[in-house]
């Protein structure tokens, strides 16, 4: 009788190996293309990026733990490793959900700015970043990340390292790293939530924004993505992450304008949930879900 029941255990447990091995074998034979998907997380940001090599990319976590159920969607269970995790800035609504990132995951590289942040969600942060012994790379204008041999991602902001500074609340958003990913020249711009006075000294610069999709600032907040900017860009989609019903009311009507103006197809967490892009051809991302491009 026992041996029967232990016969029992043993043969659903290989059933169960087998199911698992068989799906990994699966997944690694797979053709793998670039693949960013800017999750619905509510009033916050969160992207991830899986590339042509596998690699996961994280930048910011949103608001909450729900980024933990998105990722579990779009990596598979055996894989529990994070290439790279980015913070653009400290603002709860990109930093809280990295929190529980270090609990489900190890993360092997970490980009962020490494100011100061006096708030305990940013300090536990650090205190998991210590203990998860990542490698940490200070945003600066120029640092290239290479993903592949045709894929790497380039910090356009900060100019200069931050490393050290502390910052209060109301200069985050203007510390944001932004961020081109570049594939085969095929471009996306992420902007976290920096604002004009950002965007201008961008173009001062004259550093090169062109860019097939943008992730558009501070969740379509009237107080970025300006005409210049835009025309800059000249991105063929704008992808605005935002929470519904939200209490700043984002996106601003003038930032939708703005876009309209330009002829920028939009879409939206709060209305379209996760907006996940491919590209399986060199010069065009595409939505894996259309209804992100229906008028409203």
């Amino acid at each position: 009788m026992e041996v029967t029941r232990y016969n029992k255990f043993l043969l659903i447990g290989l059933i169960f190996a087998n199911i698992f091995c068989w799906s990994f074998v699966f997944e690694l034979s797979k053709p793998h293309y670039l693949q960013v998907c800017f999750f619905d997380v509510g009033q916050g940001d969160s992207i991830f990026i899986n590339t042509q090599q596998n690699q996961q990319i994280l930048i910011d976590g949103g608001p909450s733990d729900a980024v933990i159920k998105k990722l579990a969607s779009k990596m598979p269970m055996f894989d529990k490793t994070i290439d790279l995790v980015v913070l653009t800035h400290p603002h709860s609504d990109h930093l809280y959900g990295l929190l529980p990132i270090f609990d489900n995951y190890k993360v092997e590289n970490f980009l962020w700015t490494g100011q100061n942040y006096d708030t305990k969600t940013f300090q536990k942060l650090k205190d998991l970043l210590a203990q998860e012994k990542s490698t940490v790379y200070i945003a600066k204008q120029g640092l290239e990340i290479k993903l592949s041999d045709n894929e790497y991602l380039k910090v356009i902001f900060p100019f200069d390292s931050l490393e050290g500074q502390t910052i209060i609340n109301s200069q985050a958003n203007d510390n944001s790293i932004v961020l081109m990913l570049n594939s085969f020249n095929d471009r996306i711009l992420f902007t976290g939530d920096a604002s004009y006075k950002i965007e201008s000294a961008i173009e001062e610069k004259g550093i090169d924004i062109g860019a097939d999709v943008l992730k558009v600032s501070h969740h379509g907040s009237v107080s970025a993505t300006s005409d210049y900017f835009l025309e800059q860009i000249a991105p063929r989609l704008a992808v605005i992450s935002v929470g519904e019903n939200n209490t700043f009311n984002h996106p601003a009507q003038e930032t939708l304008d703005r876009l309209n103006k330009y002829k920028i197809k939009v879409a939206r967490t709060d209305k379209n949930g996760d907006i996940c892009l491919i590209q399986k051809k060199i010069g065009q991302f595409s939505l894996l879900s259309q209804t992100a491009l229906k008028e409203d």
